[in-house]
């Protein structure tokens, strides 16, 4: 619009004038002049934009972007400290600042101004531009490259969390400039608004818990869940001193032990230069850590000294159902194999780990080592053979009235939390009086307000 009223308008050179001051205000865009300055310009630009268009990147995309760019910001700051390239700007805005005030007057002598504020507009827009620019060159800008500096430390330490493997899969996700409906609410929530109503003081706050994985909120009573507690403290008391617990520790302990020796023989014959030897104690630590947690029976008794601990202090039905749905099965099968004496799976277990020790002690005798130091290294199953030891004392500590314990408790723990889940009502007696007015009778289809005195 403009352009057609400068043409219909124009009594001089306009047109001419707003051609040269376009192709000059090209110059923030590229110039030989202070290019240092239109680059730091440009990456300023791109930050500034990253920011407001965040929801269009993964959080890790993003911040590699922001690494990027304030990287080159960072090196376009100094440049332009260096070489003192902010004069070069000064400079070059002054004149082209005189340039378009006198475009601003020639315009006014015109009727361009009767039909279009771009006088006023244009004077506005340079006016912002020259505090701009007089902003700019106040700054210190060695501070400036100072806190660059530390943007880019604290920028490089968040992307390295983002890139964490508890933080990966949700730094793919793309980021957000404005919470839904929901979060909203939540954030908004004050302590009035988490008040449990269901308490006899007032004072105590619903537990708010956060599944990890999951945008839901756990919501829970306290006193549902005091009641809950006090259930499972209760019915899991016969279960905290089962012989199960100490065996299974022992059995463990033993393996260490174990590993522990064959460290120390490894250490002191030197036997890491032996590649045969070595590979093999590695895979035998390997299997003595990860097998024993794969044989059912070993796994049950730590799973069920975890829940019975648990217990003990934890109150968030959140945490408590997901162990409770976990442990009944395990419950019945471990009273199941006292009952029977049934050990078999860890007994196979650790058959399969001594032929491992003793296909160690084959493996040193054929290999060349100096006889006067083979005869002194000591065979590693003697020290592994303790464990059986463990095991039979294991079968011996077996107890029917242990068995009983966990077959009675293992419905009533269900039970518990069945109750919890469905939670419970409570009697409650309402006294109250009522005054009634009476407004008029029927009577024989007379009305009483109707009737004449």
């Amino acid at each position: 619009f403009n352009t057609r009223y400068f043409r219909k308008y124009d009594t001089g050179n306009l047109l001419i004038q707003k051609d040269e001051i376009m192709h000059d205000l090209l110059a923030w865009e590229s110039s030989s002049d202070f290019p240092n300055f239109v680059r730091a310009k440009t990456y300023a630009d791109s930050l500034s934009q990253l920011r407001e268009r965040m929801n269009e990147y993964t959080l890790q995309n993003a911040s590699l972007h922001a690494q990027r760019y304030l990287d080159s910001l960072l090196i376009s700051v100094q440049q332009l400290e260096a070489n003192n390239e902010l004069a070069a700007v000064n400079a070059f805005w002054n004149a082209e600042y005189q340039k378009i005030l006198g475009f601003i007057k020639d315009i006014k002598r015109t009727d361009v101004v009767k039909v279009s504020s771009v006088a006023d507009r244009l004077k506005k827009f340079i006016d912002r531009i020259n505090s701009a620019l007089k902003t700019l060159d106040q700054a210190d800008l060695q501070q400036n490259i100072a806190e660059l500096e530390q943007e880019r430390a604290a920028l490089e330490n968040l992307r390295t969390t983002f890139l964490r493997p508890d933080n990966f899969m949700l730094t793919q996700s793309y980021g957000l400039l404005q919470l839904n409906e929901t979060d909203s609410i939540l954030v908004k929530f004050t302590e009035e608004n988490l008040t449990c109503p269901d308490t006899l003081d007032g004072i105590q706050r619903y537990i708010v818990a956060f599944k990890e994985g999951s945008a839901d909120l756990t919501v829970e009573c306290p006193n549902l869940l005091n009641r809950l507690h006090e259930q499972l403290v209760s019915l899991t008391s016969p279960l905290q001193q089962l012989s199960l617990y100490d065996h299974g520790a022992k059995i463990r302990a033993s393996l260490d032990s174990t590993l522990a020796f064959m460290e120390d023989i490894k250490r002191r014959y030197k036997l890491n230069k032996y590649q045969d030897i070595l590979l093999e104690m590695k895979e035998i630590d390997a299997d003595f850590h990860q097998g024993l947690d794969k044989v059912l029976l070993y796994r049950y008794i730590t799973d069920l000294k975890n829940f019975v601990d648990t217990v003990q202090t934890e109150k968030k039905l959140s945490v408590l159902k997901p162990l409770i749905e976990d442990i009944l099965n395990p419950m019945d099968t471990l009273a199941a194999r006292i009952e029977r004496g049934d050990l078999h799976d860890l007994e196979e277990k650790l058959n399969q780990f001594g032929q491992r020790i003793q296909k160690l002690d084959s493996i040193v005798a054929a290999t060349p080592i100096p006889a006067r130091i083979k005869r002194q290294i000591p065979q590693f199953y003697p020290q592994y053979e303790q464990v059986f030891s463990v095991v039979e004392e294991m079968k011996a500590s077996f107890d029917p009235r242990e068995a009983q314990a966990l077959s009675e408790a293992r419905p009533q723990i269900e039970q518990a939390l069945l109750d919890a889940l469905n939670g419970y009502s409570q009697r409650r007696y309402v006294i109250f009086a009522q005054k009634h007015i009476n407004h008029g009778y029927i009577h024989n289809g007379e009305k009483s307000w109707e009737a004449t005195e």
